[in-house]
């Protein structure tokens, strides 16, 4: 990627339209960044690069023939899909390059598509930067959620089980346990807000997250280095 491209991430964006471009950009230097950090070698920054690229670029021809669902409305909706993954990929390299690494990578852009074909557990992100953002997993195992947190800092999620059965208040409890895990791990102060008992007969089951601002500053030292954050400095905004 061109440097070059990333030219005016430190001037603070003036309009709404200013500050979508922005975004875009930034993702892109998030992305390169990593890269730059934890690749050490030309063939494994080319093939992290391919991985995105050749997703980036059949997820723009599903969404071509099919526009993908959306809770709500946002005719921005495919590009702010492009820029999550790609910012989640950024997260995701911090883990290194090894090979069982990459390969978790290139199976999770492998089910990121524009329509859920049913065999996925799916997970919709809702009130942060964009303000929807969705993945598609064969298990909880396949995401990070706090790297999604990070990376959006949304208000909420809803979980659809596979083949959107019906939850039960079990499988919901099961559920928000993993859930716990994994965010607690990274963020030991977030508080749920959630009733798993309610969840029962619904399609979409529903999760609240409120994170302290210290556990949240210090993943972003985690997935972002300062050096980083110095340079672009106005930061993402929710639009």
């Amino acid at each position: 990627m061109e440097k070059r491209t990333f030219v005016g991430l430190n001037k603070k964006p003036k309009s709404k339209k200013e500050w979508q471009e922005w975004h875009r950009k930034y993702a892109l230097a998030f992305f390169s960044d990593q890269l730059d950090r934890v690749a050490h070698s030309a063939s494994k920054k080319n093939y992290v690069m391919s991985l995105i690229t050749k997703w980036e670029k059949r997820f723009r021809e599903e969404c071509s023939r099919k526009r993908p669902v959306e809770t709500i409305e946002n005719t921005r909706l495919v590009k702010d899909q492009i820029n999550f993954v790609t910012e989640y990929v950024a997260c995701a390299i911090i883990n290194g390059t090894s090979k069982e690494n990459l390969n978790r990578i290139r199976h999770f852009l492998s089910m990121q598509s524009g329509q859920n074909i049913g065999e996925r557990i799916e997970l919709r992100f809702f009130g942060g930067w964009p303000i929807e953002a969705y993945a598609y997993v064969d298990s909880l195992r396949d995401i990070d959620i706090a790297d999604v947190f990070f990376i959006t800092n949304f208000d909420s999620m809803v979980a659809y089980r596979k083949k959107m059965k019906h939850w039960t208040g079990r499988a919901a409890k099961h559920f928000l346990n993993e859930i716990k895990k994994d965010i607690l791990f990274d963020m030991p102060s977030a508080v749920f807000t959630v009733d798993h008992s309610d969840a029962a007969g619904l399609t979409g089951f529903e999760i609240g997250f409120d994170v302290d601002e210290f556990d949240l500053n210090l993943n972003m030292l985690r997935c972002t280095p300062p050096s980083f954050a110095k340079r672009f400095h106005p930061g993402r905004k929710k639009v």
